[in-house]
């Protein structure tokens, strides 16, 4: 499951106008010098048809509902920590947030509605993906390329939420299994916990493209860093939760690979990565640094969040979950 992190550890365009406004030939332009590979001029190639066709149709994928209220207030837990943590990074305001707001708030809450979707073949154990999720990927892809939004980077984003997706209905479905008869691949568990936060990296290239500002790459890979410690954060905080309900969690797979000597292991990746935290955010202009780590300071002493706490662990998922009904 991917949630709405908790307080703690945490261009060149036309505004205003919708792909309605603009010619459906405007949109190639932008994406000239930006194509990477193969499969990415395919993303872009099929959008490009597929907006054509919506607009001889008249029906373009602004107009396609690719959300609901839930995953829109969970989306906005998200954009609230977002405008906190990344608009402040460039000195920008919540009312330049509001210029961006309906275009980022789409974005995040179609995502959100993706994860429903997911949430919902994890819960019982299903790896395939799920019904309409082709109909709202599309939808978003196109609208971002409609907006003059769809470089490189964006799709190279998009393509590790597609991954972790499919990652986490495979490993939930293995987990679900348990350890007779599952196979299983901890470095595949490890990799797709690093893409879960994507849409964070997502949001941040779609910011500094809406408010013309250059990717800072040291920037990028400091905040991953961070991102990745809160999605940590966060698994352990939930583990119970998450064992109860199927959904992804580093911790269930740490288990799973080291039993009883989980937590030994995950705080070796932790101080792991919280050294190359520390080691890139020295590379950083000492007022970013300084933004950041106010921020960083602020959202810690909200939440009182302090120190790294292991739950108990549940070595018997299935037991566990017979209990809890057991209880109802």
């Amino acid at each position: 499951e991917r949630r709405a992190r908790p307080e703690g550890p945490s261009r060149k365009r036309q505004r205003g106008a919708t792909s309605e406004d603009r010619s459906s030939d405007s949109a190639p332009a932008l994406m000239e010098g930006d194509r990477k590979s193969v499969s990415q001029t395919m993303i872009y190639q099929k959008a490009v048809t597929r907006i054509a066709l919506r607009e001889r149709y008249m029906q373009p994928a602004e107009r396609i509902r690719t959300s609901s209220c839930r995953s829109f207030l969970r989306a906005q837990t998200t954009i609230e920590d977002f405008v906190k943590s990344y608009y402040t990074l460039y000195g920008l305001t919540p009312t330049d947030f509001l210029k961006s707001f309906p275009l980022l708030m789409y974005v995040e809450t179609t995502i959100y509605e993706l994860d429903e979707l997911n949430e919902e073949q994890t819960k019982s154990g299903h790896s395939h993906p799920p019904k309409d999720f082709e109909t709202l990927w599309n939808a978003l892809i196109d609208v971002l390329v409609s907006h003059g939004l769809f470089e490189a980077k964006v799709i190279k984003e998009l393509q590790k939420g597609r991954k972790y997706w499919a990652g986490e209905r495979e490993i939930c479905a293995q987990l679900r299994i348990g350890t007779s008869g599952a196979k299983w691949d901890m470095d595949y568990a490890i990799k797709t916990s690093e893409d879960k936060s994507f849409d964070y990296r997502l949001l941040h290239r779609l910011l500094c493209q809406l408010e013309k500002k250059e990717y800072n790459e040291d920037l990028f890979q400091m905040m991953f860093y961070n991102e990745h410690l809160v999605d940590i954060a966060d698994d352990l905080y939930d583990y119970e939760t998450d064992v109860e309900r199927n959904s992804f969690n580093i911790l269930r797979c740490y288990v799973r690979q080291y039993r009883s000597k989980a937590p030994l292991h995950l705080a070796e990746r932790i101080s792991h990565f919280e050294k190359k935290y520390f080691e890139s955010l020295e590379k950083l202009p000492k007022e970013l640094q300084e933004r950041h780590l106010k921020r960083e300071k602020g959202a810690m002493a909200e939440s009182g969040a302090r120190n790294w706490v292991f739950p108990p662990l549940i070595l018997d998922e299935d037991e566990y979950r017979d209990n809890l009904g057991n209880d109802r």
